[in-house]
């Protein structure tokens, strides 16, 4: 009976709970990878397939959403997926590198779990493992604007993805041994759109349709291996909305240049002669040219596309100057009612600059790319595993590059590649590019601010050429030919994140590091626990697990302990400016789960499981997202694998003694018997047992409350920073448009001095050219005194010569 009552309580507790906060929408999807035969170029090759798709099924999130993917590997080598742009909160778990994850075996699954906090914008995911994206398993991920948040442009029709990538019709396998073998994959036999390329001979499909008078949003990703591409529609102009989750100034462009791995968003009104049009995709920087063609066609269109296409630009100066118009929009809200222009980062406090060069060379004679002087190479045990088993010696060191290299490095050392970071330090990046190809570079969990992209050397002088006011936030950066280019971004997302070239044949031989971010305080706050599906591999497979990460109240000055056996971690100055940090996500515990089934090949499975071999539903109920998760509520500091605790609603007691309401009735009334009476000792068991377990669930709320207003000081603390920073400057904004209007009054002033002096010299202009008018009219009546004269002189002599003729003539007659 006492065990029964002990069970309703904790029911009741936990319905309290479950009550307070529901967590945000689930996505669920079940892929299945497989290889297919297919001919985008019209040659028949192997290509990946998610779900049957080529390219896979589009992910079509909204913010804060949670996506669960069950991914079956159903190739025959180790696979793993990465979601280029999406930001793994606290969660570099979920990335899908081989830095951070175990590959997916061949004949098993793995279950991605992650949500898209507090991001919008147009993404992609792609294979990370070997050169399996050269073959497929690409696809868009889309996550829209919640409705509470404005969009500063009016809902499209129709919202369409467009994947435009370079090809090659060698399979993944042979441009893996080409590279292998020391050589190159040399260069892409063709462009795709969507996975095909139309014929131009009439009968291609639309892989579009679009309604006379109304706008389209058009999201377009490069999801290529090597080649910047071009892209541009037929008759059609195209307004930038959106770069990588960034609204910004709304250009009109004739064309746009997508580097690889970039991703932007475009409006298109259907608002010419009703028939197909194209969209062309052509590379850029590589000889010959290579393009590739896809149709759009009007809902009453009746008539081909035209065969003549528009025309593609010429060299990299045309790219770098549409670069630069580029502009973040300061008033439009992103994933928060906020503008994005309230977050200043022009002017916090530079903590530490580092120069990363790229470089190519030969190690044991095979080619090799490398950064500052090392190529990264994959390690068995992945780099976050070692870590966070505290085994980081064993497998790789730390800062084995410097911040401010040489200027040349005559050895490439082939080895794993870490940076230590300190947490919420803002950090400086400069990447310079000395070769005579174009790059193009990214960073996995975070989103940083291209302040300058410039041809030449980078030296500090190029700050005062920095844009600190409207520089667009954004995940991946080119960099010309012998230039380069400077980012800012406060690491504030602790975890191991992937810095890579975005060109796949350079970061599979060596163009990557990776950049450790260690909390201080070791809290769930700032780290999500390892997920309980990881797969382990390497050295940690058979370690047991570490303590778990627990929540800290107050995080400690000290700084952080990095495992041991590693180069010394670089001392950084803290900034003494505040830094943008990421706001605690939806809470978990015991909330209930709102889901959402989408049906793109995404319905939840009853066969998903969380790893490891093919299970069912009942091994594993976590996968099924309707199963209850149970806390026990004890003395101490739960230990729990989500964000944070759940937060119980509070319910007062009952009794002055602080007692829950009674379960199943009255209580039954004291005979004053002695304590021995079984049943009178039973309830006062129970009592106890209750009063025991209030008390630790007062304590849990009460913990709960604390770790709220905590959050919620810290939000208020950076809103009222913000502000403050924006009044400041709006006061500085003044102060220059009071110097502005100043300067422009003296200007005016002297430009009025300046007019008066030259309406001066234009009075004497006039009067000089008075003078000589008259002089040429005096001229003009000599001169024809002149010719008067002359034609006077000419008939005179005229008559004289017939005078001496008619003498002449007569003289002859008179001769004998």
């Amino acid at each position: 009976m006492a065990g029964m009552a002990l069970m309703l309580i904790l029911c009741l507790s936990a319905g309290a709970m479950t009550g307070v906060r529901s967590e945000d929408p689930y996505l669920f999807f079940t892929w299945n990878v497989t290889y297919g035969t297919l001919s985008p170029l019209g040659v028949p090759q192997q290509v990946i397939l998610i779900n049957d798709q080529f390219p896979g099924p589009v992910i079509n999130s909204t913010t804060n959403n949670n996506l669960v993917i069950n991914v079956f590997n159903n190739l025959d080598e180790p696979f793993l997926l990465t979601w280029s742009g999406v930001q793994q909160r606290k969660n570099s778990w979920q990335d899908g590198v081989l830095g951070t994850n175990c590959p997916i075996p061949p004949g098993t699954n793995y279950t991605y779990r992650f949500q898209v906090k507090d991001q919008i914008g147009s993404f992609f995911y792609h294979p990370s493992t070997a050169l399996h994206r050269a073959s497929g398993g690409f696809g868009g991920l889309r996550i829209n604007s919640r409705l509470l948040i404005p969009v500063p442009y009016p809902d499209p029709e129709d919202d369409y993805t467009v994947i435009v990538n370079d090809w090659y019709t060698k399979s993944h396998k042979t441009l893996r041994s080409y590279l292998d073998n020391g050589g190159s994959i040399g260069r892409p036999q063709g462009v795709l759109i969507n996975g095909k390329k139309a014929e131009g001979n009439g009968k291609d499909e639309p892989l579009f349709t679009m309604k006379p008078g109304k706008t389209y949003k058009y999201r377009i990703c490069n999801a290529g291996l090597k080649t910047s591409i071009n892209f541009r529609i037929q008759g059609h102009t195209m307004k930038l909305v959106e770069m990588e989750g960034s609204h910004v100034m709304q250009d009109v462009y004739q064309s746009l240049d997508v580097h690889v791995g970039q991703c932007m968003s475009v409006l298109v009104t259907a608002n010419q002669e009703p028939k197909d049009y194209y969209m062309v995709a052509s590379t850029r920087f590589i000889k010959p040219v290579l393009t590739g063609m896809g149709i759009i066609r009007y809902s009453n269109g009746k008539g081909p596309a035209s065969a003549e296409l528009p025309e593609a630009p010429v060299g990299w100066a045309w790219s770098l100057n549409q670069f630069r118009s580029f502009r973040w929009n300061l008033t439009a809200s992103a994933a928060r009612p906020n503008p994005q222009g309230s977050y200043h980062y022009g002017s916090i406090n530079i903590t530490r600059t580092i120069k990363l060069f790229n470089s190519v060379s030969r190690a044991d004679g095979k080619l090799r790319y490398a950064i500052n002087g090392v190529s990264h190479t994959d390690t068995e045990t992945p780099l976050k595993l070692a870590e966070y088993y505290g085994i980081a010696d064993k497998v790789f060191k730390y800062d084995t590059i410097q911040d401010n290299p040489p200027e040349k490095i005559n050895k490439i050392v082939t080895q794993p590649n870490v940076l230590s970071m300190t947490f919420r330090n803002f950090v400086e990046i400069i990447l310079e590019n000395h070769e005579n190809t174009m790059q193009s570079w990214h960073l996995d969990g975070y989103s940083f601010f291209t302040v300058a992209v410039e041809p030449g050397t980078w030296t500090p002088e190029k700050r005062k050429s920095y844009n600190l006011h409207d520089a667009v936030s954004r995940t991946t950066v080119q960099v010309f030919p012998k230039s380069w280019a400077a980012i800012f971004l406060t690491f504030d997302n602790a975890g191991m994140w992937n810095i890579r070239s975005e060109l796949w044949e350079r970061r599979y031989l060596g163009q990557q590091l990776y950049a450790s971010v260690l909390s201080r305080a070791r809290s769930l706050r700032d780290e999500y626990n390892i997920p309980d599906n990881a797969l382990l591999c390497g050295l940690v497979k058979d370690l047991p697990k570490p303590p778990p990460y627990k929540l800290a109240q107050v995080a400690s000055s000290e700084k952080v302990s990095r495992p041991s056996g590693k180069a010394s971690s670089r001392a950084s100055k803290p900034s003494s400016h505040s830094t943008k940090s990421a706001q605690p996500s939806s809470r978990g515990g015991l909330s209930s789960k709102s889901t959402e089934q989408v049906g793109q090949g995404a319905a939840h499975s009853t066969e998903e499981v969380s790893r490891g071999k093919f299970k069912s539903p009942a091994e594993d109920k976590e996968t099924s997202g309707t199963g209850m998760e149970i806390v026990l509520l004890g003395d101490q500091s739960p230990e729990v694998s989500g964000e944070s605790a759940p937060v119980p609603m509070r319910t007062e007691p009952e009794g002055s003694e602080g007692i829950p309401a009674k379960i199943g009735g009255k209580r039954p009334a004291s005979s004053g018997k002695s304590a021995s009476s079984p049943v009178t000792g039973l309830f006062m068991e129970v009592d106890i047992r209750d009063r025991s377990l209030r008390e630790s669930v007062d304590r849990r709320i009460e913990e709960a409350r604390l770790e709220e207003n905590i959050s919620a000081t810290s939000d208020a603390r950076g809103n009222l920073v913000a502000a403050r920073e924006q009044i400041q400057s709006l006061q500085v904004e003044l102060h220059s448009a009071l110097e502005a209007l100043k300067k422009a009054e003296e200007k005016t002033a002297e430009t009025a001095k300046h007019t008066s002096s030259l309406e001066d010299e234009l009075s004497r202009t006039r009067n000089v050219l008075q003078e000589a008018d008259e002089r040429a009219a005096t001229l003009e009546v000599r001169c024809r005194g002149v010719l008067e004269q002359l034609s006077s002189m000419t008939e005179a002599l005229k008559k004289r010569d017939e005078a001496v003729t008619r003498k002449l003539k007569s003289s002859a007659n008179l001769m004998p």
